[in-house]
């Protein structure tokens, strides 16, 4: 008997590693479906925020060209603001962190578990950069001037240009062979 019992043993530990690996399979397999149920709940969040930002940023005219204000799945999931910036639900899923990548550094502008809170810093960041556009872009005016229709003058003045060229183009083409003969003349005669 004491020859089955090692045999026994070791089918035994290869059923207990077995049955191991089957409880170790199945927690790994609920973590991910927890984490994948997390960076669900985060994108979720931040998809919220970029529809609240598109509500009150909804008459800035030209936003879009240096704004995205649009929520990216990933891993973490993100609002991307502008090329610079982002919004991302970290430390844990209910905390928004707005973070600014300089080309030097990377400042946390704000970390809170308020969405109000989230929602007025990134309101004011978003009016700094839109002040900041206008003022790379220079002084516009707020309303564009309406374009100019011509006028019956401006008509005749094109009309009496185009009269007075088309008469020195004819004077200068009935003309043309005396010119030419008398430069001929000239540089033959010359010192």
């Amino acid at each position: 008997m004491s020859s089955q019992d090692p045999e026994r043993s070791a089918a035994g530990r290869a059923a207990l590693i077995e049955e191991a690996l089957r409880r170790a399979r199945a927690a790994q397999s609920e973590y991910l479906d927890a984490q994948a149920n997390v960076a669900d709940l985060r994108f979720l969040r931040l998809q919220a925020l970029a529809d609240e930002m598109a509500e009150i940023t909804k008459g800035q005219k030209d936003l879009d060209v240096f704004m995205t204000l649009k929520a990216v799945p990933g891993d973490p999931p993100r609002l991307l603001v502008d090329g610079r910036s982002h919004v991302v639900m970290e430390p844990d899923p209910r905390t928004y962190m707005l973070i600014y990548d300089g080309p030097e550094d990377r400042k946390i502008l704000c970390e809170t578990e308020s969405r109000r809170v989230i929602e007025e810093k990134l309101t004011e960041y978003v009016a700094h950069q839109i002040v900041a556009q206008e003022r790379a872009l220079g002084a516009a005016p707020e309303e564009a001037e309406p374009p100019q229709t011509p006028t019956a003058s401006s008509y005749l003045a094109v009309w009496c240009l185009g009269v007075v060229m088309g008469a020195l183009a004819l004077f200068a083409y009935i003309n043309a062979d005396k010119l030419v003969s008398l430069e001929i003349f000239r540089a033959l005669t010359g010192p």
